[in-house]
């Protein structure tokens, strides 16, 4: 967000570097799965609690 902000236009198009950088952070985010993912797999290891469940 600050880079479009910063450079416009510019700060989202792949042919600079801060747009290669950003699309390669958000690949990294994308493949380890999200955030809150992560959060409810860590809750249920520390707590031993479901947060979720399949449907039968």
């Amino acid at each position: 967000r600050v880079a479009r902000d910063i450079h416009g236009a510019n700060g989202i198009l792949d042919e600079y570097p801060i747009m290669r950088h950003m699309a390669n952070l958000e690949s990294v985010k994308t493949y380890e799965g999200t955030h809150d993912i992560h959060n409810l797999i860590i809750g249920r290891h520390i707590t031993g609690i479901q947060a979720f469940t399949r449907e039968a």
